[in-house]
């Protein structure tokens, strides 16, 4: 183990590096920028201690590499359930899983990390990372069978070692198998893929001309931006594998169906948000990318985990911003990285967080009411934050 934790250190500066080159070659505005070292000799041009922070994100992500290895397969916090500590997976093949699962987050923290410091420099999430990550998350969901967050329901005294390694999937609590096996399956996701695919696009809805002119003014538009032709064939093929997977059947459909309906809620919900708070602040409340980037997590972690986050990274958020707005003076605060640090803690204190979850899932009305309550509220809460606001402010 200290040798691997060793090398896993290494990797994790090289990908830390990767990382480095992502956040400064994907952003809106790009820089040629490669190592720190170098960037140690280049103060004139960037800054004083600008090298600091890509020198401390290399090695934070060497430690963090290293340590995640250390906690999901040395100690398997994320496949144990609380009430069984000590088991051990008893096979190669568990274990096996288990190093895919790990893997698989490294890929996730890594398309978060670039995401999270682009968005705090530029206070913009690119696309170039969301969708390529989006569309990874799908592609892992479909051809591998390892857990990205495992469902961790263990029945009687002595768990099994399949229910150490045993996905999270969209049915849970109840199956649908019968479901899943229709044509209605594969007609739900193709609309969430295309709907995710039509979202993407540079539309533009022109109000008071009437729906069907509006509609018309704005696919005109759309076919006249260059965007269309590489999202047309991201559609094409999307569709293709999506139909693929479906006369497959099996668990490559099931975890492919899991990841779209973890997708379409993760950024269905954040984008509620930014039409209700875009009414009521008048203004834009949160970006599109913030929209993206859910939709990718949702698109790793499937809709159940997806809504934890978004129930755990406001009060993040919600902290810092009013910090920054009393210390500062400043309210306007990225996102992103709260959604990104939401992701990072449900995944590491995954036995836990489900351990508790798990029995409100369970309740079928119970998360649907929550989320139909806590939208209005939200409404209530931001309007009011506005009008404190221009009291202070006098404006």
């Amino acid at each position: 183990m200290p040798l691997r934790l060793l090398g896993l250190f290494l990797i994790g500066a090289c990908i830390g590096a990767a990382v480095n080159l992502g956040i400064y070659r994907l952003a809106y505005l790009r820089r040629r920028i490669s190592g720190w070292w170098n960037l140690r000799r280049e103060a004139k041009i960037h800054g004083r201690g600008f090298w600091i922070r890509p020198m401390l994100l290399e090695l934070v992500f060497g430690i963090g590499i290293a340590a995640l290895y250390w906690l999901e397969i040395g100690e398997l916090i994320i496949n144990i359930a609380p009430q069984f500590p000590g088991v051990r997976p008893g096979g190669a093949a568990a274990m096996t899983l288990v190093h895919y699962q790990f893997a698989i987050h490294v890929v996730l923290l890594a398309l978060m990390a670039m995401a999270t410091f682009i968005d705090i420099d530029e206070q913009t999430v690119p696309d170039a990372i969301t969708i390529p990550g989006t569309i990874i998350g799908l592609s892992i969901a479909a051809l591998c069978s390892a857990p990205v967050l495992p469902l961790l329901e263990i029945g009687g005294q002595q768990p099994d070692v399949r229910d150490l390694t045993s996905p999270l999937r969209f049915d849970y609590p109840t199956e649908a198998a019968t479901f899943l096996a229709s044509p209605w399956s594969l007609v739900l996701g193709l609309a969430l893929y295309l709907g995710w695919c039509f979202a993407l696009l540079p539309r533009r809805w022109r109000t008071g001309v009437g729906i069907l002119k509006a509609w018309r003014v704005m696919w005109r538009r759309i076919a006249a931006r260059p965007e269309k032709n590489w999202m047309l064939p991201i559609a094409v093929i999307g569709c293709a594998g999506i139909v693929g997977a479906w006369c497959g059947g099996g668990q490559g459909w099931r975890g492919l169906f899991s990841a779209l309906v973890g997708l379409a809620v993760g950024g269905g919900i954040i984008w509620l948000i930014r039409l209700i708070g875009g009414a009521v602040l008048k203004r834009e409340a949160m970006g599109f990318g913030d929209v993206t980037l859910m939709a990718m997590i949702g698109a790793f972690f499937g809709w159940q985990p997806v809504l934890i986050v978004f129930f755990i990274s406001p009060f993040v958020g919600a902290v810092v911003g009013l910090l920054q707005w009393i210390l500062i003076g400043e309210n306007v605060i990225p996102f992103g990285p709260f959604l990104c640090l939401g992701a990072l803690a449900t995944l590491v204190f995954w036995a836990a967080v489900w351990d508790y979850a798990s029995e409100l899932f369970q309740v079928q009305w119970l998360v649907p009411s929550a989320i139909a309550i806590c939208l209005p509220l939200l409404g209530a809460m931001l309007y009011g934050w506005q009008r404190l606001r221009e009291r202070i402010s006098g404006e």
